[in-house]
């Protein structure tokens, strides 16, 4: 193996702060294709904040459920007063589901009396809701999140709309018989659809699985006109399907409860959010409202008042760069995270900070990174052999010439370019091409090498080597370049040398810049229309449109229209024509 000549490291100082609830924690920082990123925990301040699940937490990622017919279904997880008792004085802030089919999703959280279930034609015991969610509000197969507010029941207008609930609810788990009962109602969706997430089981029954199916028993699925109900598990379905709901509760314990921080303002999530913006989209939580465990009502006019935590500032050398949103609230969070962009060598220095409504928190601790390049690893050329002698003969054209060498990896990560030079060797110099590769191989025929090189009869010697390079540095084979004899004794022979069928060639080199050359094989004298196109169909140029003769053809073409002006970098096709022939390839232009 090669020395590397330039290293990187990633060395963690540790700074000592006050510690507090507040500022983030355990910072970390390594590099990956040239690129800082970092990951860190979220203040302790939200440590006992989860999510109540009844299921396994693994979603099912083939399908959903709905109900026959695309009737409107309500479904819900479910927690007793025993399951509770594990959260008392903890608040409830939002829900979240996984949409499979589009549907419009009502968020609903009812609390129950043991034995009874959701009451959904009159809404005696709904305490939370969120807006209902159609299709603009949510991605598919995604986790979707909704705060929740609280209800107040002058608000509905017949079970279908519950737009009036707009004060953050202020629901906070007690102690008492009662159950809780969340999750969503969904409706409007196609028949035969499935909307509702589900995960792969087993199913926990008459906790994760619960349905509430109603109607009019005149007929009518709209829901304001329900007069019965029937609340049944998903393994009390015919036929049993052992699955719970994709559902999640939301609920926080942040101990923030004074008078001394500005309320915060709920805000609704439905698409996951991306990472490395200097533009924050932040996650306020909004409390949860309703009543306690033991049936008295919660004040609607109250809120919780603790300052919340809008985003992360992240600092380099001393010096803010970027705001990032919070994720310790995502469903899937394991780390907070940042990708930070490709950095010129050097050393930097990292410490992010926690942003709330009236103040920063204290840094985490250091991190120092080394940005430097690690240059390509070693690799050795493989096939051809080295001195090695291939006798061709007319039969053995439209076989394959195999160019093989190890493959080469780049410690950062940056993917690796091959550059492929082939040269025909005589006493009155070199003649040499080359091709840009992405893998470890190159295949031609020997037809297509011949003309390439310009092969006559006899004994040719080549040569062929290759390096490799991740646009910093450029190594070679380790064993250097290789050598072979091609003996060739059957060309300028017509009988022998004349296709057997219509062909064309891929492109060589591809991708290429500025000239590529493409063989064309006639068994007969044809009319031929060699043209290309660019993606979208249009016509580039026309490199044939004239009788062309028997046998094997080769023509280049230099990446320009037929004006002659230069063509932009990109994706073309080039279509042959001859006779009953018609064929499509693509080539890449790079620049």
């Amino acid at each position: 193996m090669k020395n590397l000549n330039k290293l990187l490291t990633v060395i963690s100082i540790s700074a000592v702060f006050s510690q507090d609830i507040y500022k983030p924690n355990n910072l970390d920082g390594r590099v990956v294709t040239l690129t800082p990123r970092l990951d860190w925990e979220a203040p302790l301040l939200y440590e006992n904040n989860e999510w109540l699940l009844s299921w396994t937490g693994t979603v099912n990622t083939e399908t959903g459920i709905g109900n026959t017919g695309g009737f409107p279904a309500s479904y819900f997880q479910r927690y007793d007063s025993s399951m509770l008792s594990l959260h008392h004085g903890k608040y409830l802030e939002m829900l979240s589901f996984v949409p499979k089919a589009e549907a419009v999703f009502q968020p609903f959280v009812f609390e129950v009396e043991p034995g009874d279930s959701p009451d959904l034609i009159n809404y005696t015991n709904l305490i939370l809701t969120g807006p209902a969610l159609g299709s603009t509000n949510y991605t598919l197969n995604e986790w979707g999140y909704v705060n929740l507010y609280n209800h107040v029941s002058s608000n509905g207008t017949g079970g279908l709309d519950f737009s009036g609930d707009t004060i953050p609810s202020t629901y906070q788990i007690q102690d008492g018989p009662n159950e809780l009962w969340f999750g969503f109602r969904i409706s409007d969706y196609i028949d035969g659809t499935f909307p509702m997430g589900i995960d792969n089981g087993p199913p926990f029954d008459y906790y994760g699985n619960m349905t509430k199916l109603c109607w009019d028993n005149f007929g009518s699925w709209n829901p304001a006109d329900f007069d019965t109900c029937n609340t049944l598990s998903l393994m009390e379905n015919n036929p049993p399907l052992p699955f719970n709901w994709a559902i999640g509760l939301y609920v926080s314990d942040q101990n923030m409860v004074t008078n001394n921080f500005n309320n915060f303002s709920p805000v609704q999530y439905s698409q996951t959010f991306e990472r490395n913006s200097l533009i924050h989209e932040s996650m306020d939580f909004g409390s949860v409202c309703g009543r306690n465990e033991t049936g008295s009502q919660n004040n609607p006019e109250q809120s919780r008042t603790f300052s919340t935590q809008n985003y992360y500032n992240i600092y380099e050398n001393g010096q803010l760069i970027s705001e990032i949103e919070t994720s310790f609230w995502r469903m899937d969070y394991e780390l907070e995270e940042a990708d930070l962009g490709p950095r010129e060598f050097g050393s930097y220095e990292y410490y992010v900070t926690a942003v709330y409504d009236t103040f920063e928190s204290e840094p985490t601790n250091t991190v120092l990174i080394d940005i430097s390049n690690s240059p390509p690893s070693d690799f050795s050329l493989l096939a051809p052999p080295d001195s090695g002698e291939f006798s061709i003969s007319a039969a053995d054209v439209l076989n394959q010439l195999n160019f093989v060498w190890s493959p080469c990896n780049d410690a950062d990560g940056q993917q690796i370019i091959y550059n492929l030079v082939l040269c025909l060797n005589s006493e009155t110099g070199s003649n040499c091409v080359d091709t840009l590769l992405s893998s470890n191989s190159f295949q031609i025929q020997y037809n297509e090498f011949i003309v390439l090189m310009s092969i006559e009869n006899g004994v040719s010697d080549i040569s062929w080597s290759v390096s490799a390079t991740d646009e910093i540095d450029t190594v070679g084979a380790s064993n250097g370049e290789f050598t072979f004899q091609l003996v060739c004794e059957f060309l300028g022979l017509t009988d022998e040398k004349m296709p057997s069928e219509f062909s064309i060639s891929s492109p060589y080199p591809n991708p290429f810049n500025p000239i590529t050359n493409i063989d064309y094989n006639l068994p007969e004298d044809s009319m031929v229309d060699l043209t290309i196109f660019d993606i979208m169909g249009r016509r580039v140029k026309s490199l044939i449109k004239s009788h062309r003769a028997a046998g094997y053809s080769s023509i280049q073409w230099d990446a320009t229209n037929d004006l002659g002006e230069p063509v932009s970098a990109g994706l073309y096709f080039y279509t042959i024509e001859a006779g009953d022939f018609r064929q499509t390839k693509k080539m890449l232009l790079m620049k």
